[in-house]
């Protein structure tokens, strides 16, 4: 919605870095599809280098960069790097996005323009989860994040059927990787190990072998329910 873009706060230096680090040879179609879409030109954008805190348009443009960065899974301290905005008002900007699909797709149905309802429920699900769609089935379960997620879905264990067959060892296997984070050090950047991680629907830190369990039966429940 208009009145969110507009109390976003954006930070010209950084938006000019993006945009001096664009190779026009790859991304040119691209940005002009959105601003296109947007009914902006991309020389536009472009041109205006210094009035991007301003300028409603170009804040669109570039906010609509986020949402895209975002529904193929860049993490939220990633954009709040990449675009300068704080990771709590990207949130915001994912919950408004979201309940706008979520909107828009039920005054389809009322319509019934069923297919454009379809689209619009699978990104209102992107945007919600912040995920590419393949990975839309398995956010079902309550206890992932899209990490977790992908380490399940890059395992082949890709749908909530899968993960409901598969053992306590094999889901914990898959997600082994969650332990690990990146410390930055003077000079490089060291791997170092935690023995917790945040749960968000549990509200705690649980460990790896704690949140494999809850993933199995968080699933086998949801499959239970799904076939009645």
């Amino acid at each position: 919605p208009d009145s969110t873009v507009n109390n976003i706060k954006l930070k010209t230096s950084v938006l000019q870095k993006i945009v001096q680090s664009w190779d026009k040879s790859d991304h040119e179609e691209y940005y002009r599809d959105i601003t296109k879409a947007l009914k902006i030109s991309l020389s536009h954008v472009m041109a205006n280098s210094n009035d991007y805190v301003s300028n409603f348009q170009n804040k669109k443009f570039f906010i609509t960069l986020a949402l895209n960065d975002l529904i193929n899974e860049m993490p939220l301290h990633e954009l709040d790097k990449k675009y300068g905005v704080h990771k709590s008002i990207l949130q915001n900007l994912q919950n408004s996005a979201s309940s706008f699909a979520s909107m828009v797709s039920s005054f389809c149905n009322k319509l019934g323009w069923h297919n454009i309802e379809i689209l619009l429920t699978y990104l209102q699900s992107r945007l919600e989860f912040g995920v590419q769609r393949k990975l839309i089935d398995l956010m079902r379960i309550t206890c992932l994040n899209s990490k977790i997620a992908r380490m399940l879905y890059d395992a082949n264990l890709d749908t909530v059927t899968q993960v409901a067959h598969a053992s306590e060892e094999i889901i914990l296997k898959a997600i082994s990787k969650a332990r690990e984070y990146i410390a930055n050090t003077p000079g490089k950047d060291k791997i170092k190990y935690v023995d917790k991680i945040w749960v968000d629907s549990k509200k705690q830190m649980m460990t790896l072998e704690e949140i494999s369990s809850l993933i199995q039966a968080e699933a086998r429940e949801i499959i239970e329910k799904d076939t009645g």
